[in-house]
């Protein structure tokens, strides 16, 4: 498994994102994204920057919040 730095997975997240946007666009079902790493790594601290950058467009859920109910 490559490790990646913070930058790096919000630029991968960033073009997720915008290709992600042309695809309902078309009409095509948007594809998920998972990223998995130790605690700690900015997993989330990154997704809430790069959401942020992107407004009111998306709605953002943390996964593990859905498991504790």
């Amino acid at each position: 498994m490559s490790k990646l730095k913070v930058n790096r997975v919000k630029a991968i997240l960033r073009n997720v994102i915008e290709n992600n946007i042309k695809l309902a666009e078309l009409g095509i079902v948007p594809k998920a994204l998972a990223i998995e790493g130790e605690p700690g790594t900015a997993k989330t601290s990154a997704v809430e920057q790069v959401v942020k950058e992107y407004g009111d467009k998306f709605n953002y859920i943390k996964l593990d919040f859905l498991l504790q109910i």
